[in-house]
Parts: structure tokens; sequence; C-alpha cells
């Protein structure tokens, strides 16, 4: 017989099962939960951007790797010096790079028209980003 302790007399400590709606919330929060975790952990499919009339909010939204402080300074540097004309001068402003252009080389768009690499070659180089020899790059 195992030893009881406490009064003769108490109940034993229970939790009543919990009801429907109760359960029903916890397995609606669960999803909740998941479904934040999920969105944190697998990014949204990016979509085409034009850098020449996207505001820092959208660049840092489509693009992998571009957070407030570079898509504002994508921003910046197209307001001081103009719209960009190849995948180069995008990967001149500061804090961007080279890697981070190639990693977005298929979202990113220097007008409203066609796939970064047209524009790129519309502006005399190669989606490796090098001008073709005997061409003029801009």
């Amino acid at each position: 017989m195992k030893p009881h302790f406490g009064s003769q007399h108490s109940a034993p400590a229970s939790r009543p099962a919990p009801g429907p709606l109760r359960t029903r919330a916890r397995l609606v929060a669960a999803g909740a939960i998941l479904a934040a975790g999920l969105t944190i952990m697998v990014p949204a499919a990016a979509g085409p951007v034009n850098v020449n009339a996207a505001d820092a909010r959208t660049l840092q939204k489509e693009l992998v790797g571009i957070g407030p402080a570079k898509a504002q300074a994508i921003v910046a540097a197209r307001e001081k010096n103009g719209p960009f004309k190849s995948l180069e001068d995008i990967a001149r402003v500061k804090g961007v790079g080279k890697k981070l252009v190639d990693r977005n080389r298929g979202n990113l768009r220097l007008d409203g028209k066609g796939q970064a690499g047209a524009a790129a070659a519309a502006s005399g180089t190669t989606a490796g980003g090098a001008a073709p020899s005997g061409a003029i790059s801009h």
C-alpha cells in the first residue's frame, strides 16, 4: 500500500478535462504559432522589382538579403545619382555588393518591361556582369 500524505478525507488533486472550446482555442493558438514560425523560417517567394521605381519598403520585402538599411541605401543612391543603368551600378551601393545582386538577379528589373538580364544586355553588360569585349559599358 502506498503511503498517503495529507488528510485522509481530501480528494485527489486533479484538473478537469478541458472542454471543447478550450481545446479548440489551444489548437488555434498552436496553429498560429506554427504558421508564424514557418513564415520566419521560409522566406516568401520574391517578386520582380524595378529598382529604379521601388521604394525602400518594397525593396526590403521583395529582395532576399536586403534589410531596411540596404534598401534605404539603394533608394538614396538612386536619388543622388539618377536611375541605375546596370546591375553593376546596384552592386556598387555601399553594403549591397555583387553577391547580393547575383542572389537577386532573377528578380531585379531596371525598367518595368523586362528582366534584369535583358536590361543588363541592353546596357552593354552580360549576365555575368562584365561588358562583352568591344562593348562600351554605360
